[in-house]
């Protein structure tokens, strides 16, 4: 890369030239710029995923690890097995993975995200299958969202 007359010798060893880094960027401009422009786009991608990740948004999308959706309010009489009356705005019971049926499960995944498994939240295969199928239609033809985006977009 370098040649021995670049190099001169001192008292603890040899040592390059002082104008080393001149003649390294004369020799291998394009290399260079295209360098420093991979680094400068690395730098700049960091600071506005750095930025998104402090959004108002990506603090709600957080808050998904501690979701507790609204519960029936049950009105229960002085014997303490009798239910008087059932209040709630929407009548969710909240139930274990494990309670729910395994055909259940294996239905709403085939239905909604077949790739549940392979993928870990954003199913690029899908999100590209997708934007084909909508731009070879015209329109709006198929979504690409997983069920784990179905529930960040619901909770929000």
């Amino acid at each position: 890369m370098f040649s021995i007359n670049k190099l001169r010798f001192q008292g603890r060893g040899l040592a390059l030239s002082p104008n080393w880094l001149q003649e390294f960027f004369r020799q291998y401009t394009f290399l260079s710029l295209v360098a420093l422009s991979v680094i400068a786009g690395m730098m700049f991608g960091a600071t506005v995923a750095y930025q998104a990740s402090m959004t108002e948004q990506a603090q709600e999308v957080a808050g998904l690890a501690n979701y507790r959706p609204n519960l029936v309010t049950r009105v229960i009489a002085g014997d303490g097995k009798t239910v008087v009356g059932e209040f709630s705005l929407e009548r969710r019971i909240p139930v274990t993975y494990d309670q729910i049926p395994d055909t259940m499960k294996n239905a709403v995944f085939a239905i909604e995200d077949d790739r549940f498994f392979q993928h870990i939240g954003v199913d690029p295969i899908r999100i590209v299958t997708a934007g084909f199928k909508n731009i070879i239609k015209s329109r709006k033809a198929e979504g690409a969202s997983t069920l784990t985006q179905q529930l960040a977009a619901r909770s929000i």
